[in-house]
């Protein structure tokens, strides 16, 4: 290579670094976001910048706050946490001592500031107002605000008598909120879908107006977002708190999607988020079922959705309070009746036929499928004894059945249902299946137990309606 052809090079490497192309920094073109390059090289810079390596957030000063957290003082937010870990281990409950060992550490909540996913959709956070509580109201923006995740919307649709003044002159400095007054109250559907017209995220994320999210909530939402193509709809674990700094308690551990335990009562609950084409395709809430609004919003996006994700994380906290239906459940029946409405359309709309009954406990029910053309149901008990085979025959209400009773039984069968196989096969797997070969003209089996017990007398009649 030549001189001019060495100056022309540096020359035009000159001009790529001081003319960047597309927004981006010369940092972000020699080293991709994303990459492991760059990720490392963020780590050092943030271990750089904060070369005190924050261990606790508190003995940060005031000025270091500001940095840290862009303007938003979240110490308060935090307090319950850090006394926690200051606390007697005798003294704290399973879940608190849960908490802190899961609890995200500082210097992970500003790594995952830095983050820098492919897919950055806006997340618009759905509130209906209603007569809300000042102070609750702060805690719920101290959690929005502190955020690790940046790009997001508050859309408040405020049903209440008279404009939240206060709450409203909170909204006021930050360019993300959006602040309806309704003039009336359109009831809880009419308020959150007021609410949720003023949305224009990808996602739509549902937040009650006295509840927290966790610092990383959004952050989770949106990684899941990128690690699942197609993810339409995505909810989280929750717990209880009645204030700020106060214990939380009561933590609900879900399972993932299951449409049988999810006709039985709302796990999905909080936190949920959904893409917004999906709830356009649905059409939002509907007022026929406030009470259970949500509950009916969830058993629609989850007849329509493709792809559905649970974050077994707890990033929602249910604050507790008078009037609240997390502590008043059983003094609000109008809410357990529309439940039951919202079950028993879902079915309808699923072409599945069952009665719906009220549980023991509020706010659970109980599904009973219809069974159809009284199929025959052959069951075959293993290690069967006499006790077993009279227990089956004096306490099953289901009619067409036969029993097919293996073991070394010595007594012939009394009873026209009961057939006896005895054998010396000692393999039980192989046992069973030359029993099932040999079993004609039977739809449903089941497989029994001699030492199982009958609770119901129903139970076939419970069995034949999940496995139809």
């Amino acid at each position: 290579m030549n001189v001019k052809e060495k100056v022309s090079k540096i020359l035009k490497f000159i001009w790529w670094v001081i003319n960047p192309t597309s927004g981006a920094t010369f940092i972000d073109r020699i080293m991709p976001p994303g990459g492991k390059r760059r990720i490392e090289y963020d780590k050092k810079q943030t271990e750089k910048k904060y070369a005190k390596k924050v261990e606790n957030y508190f003995k940060l000063t005031d000025e270091e706050t500001a940095e840290f957290w862009k303007g938003i003082d979240h110490r308060k937010y935090l307090k319950y946490e850090k006394d926690l870990k200051k606390a007697e281990e005798d003294k704290l409950s399973d879940y608190e001592k849960w908490i802190i060992a899961n609890t995200i550490s500082d210097k992970e909540l500003e790594l995952e500031t830095k983050k820098r996913f492919k897919i950055r959709p806006k997340i618009s956070i759905v509130i209906p107002l209603y007569n809300t509580d000042t102070e609750f109201f702060r805690e719920l923006l101290y959690s929005v605000h502190c955020q690790t995740y940046s790009n997001w919307e508050l859309c408040l649709a405020d049903g209440s008598p008279e404009e939240l003044t206060q709450i409203k002159k909170m909204c006021e400095k930050d360019k993300r909120i959006k602040y309806k007054f309704l003039g009336e109250n359109k009831g809880i559907s009419g308020n959150t879908n007021e609410a949720l017209s003023l949305a224009t995220g990808k996602y739509i994320s549902l937040l009650d107006h006295d509840d927290m999210l966790s610092l990383d909530a959004l952050y989770e939402v949106v990684k899941v977002i990128n690690e699942n193509k197609g993810v339409d709809f995505i909810y989280s674990d929750e717990d209880k708190f009645h204030f700020i700094d106060e214990p939380r308690y009561s933590p609900h551990f879900k399972p993932d999607y299951a449409p049988d335990t999810l006709r039985s009562n709302n796990y999905i609950c909080h936190y949920s988020v959904f893409k917004k084409e999906l709830l356009d395709k649905i059409g939002g809430f509907n007022n026929k079922y406030d009470g259970a609004q949500d509950y009916d919003l969830v058993l629609r996006a989850t007849e329509n959705a493709k792809k559905i994700v649970h974050i077994s994380k707890v990033l929602y906290h249910w604050r507790v309070h008078k009037g609240s239906t997390s502590m008043e459940t059983e003094a609000k029946p109008y809410a357990i009746d529309a439940g039951k409405r919202a079950i028993e359309d879902h079915l309808k709309r699923l072409n599945l036929e069952g009665k719906v009954t009220k549980g023991k406990n509020a706010g659970t029910y109980i599904v009973d499928y219809d069974v159809k053309n009284n199929p025959k149901v052959s069951i075959l008990i293993n290690n069967a004894n006499k006790k077993c085979i009279e227990e089956i025959l004096k306490s099953t209400s289901y009619k067409n059945y036969e029993i097919l009773a293996i073991g070394n039984l010595e007594e012939r069968a009394e009873n026209d249902k009961v057939k006896i196989i005895n054998t010396s096969e000692k393999n039980y797997s192989k046992l069973i299946n030359d029993c099932v070969k040999n079993i004609k003209d039977v739809e449903y089996l089941v497989i029994f137990d001699g030492n199982s017990l009958i609770l119901t007398s129903n139970w076939i009649e419970k069995m034949l309606g999940f496995a139809r």
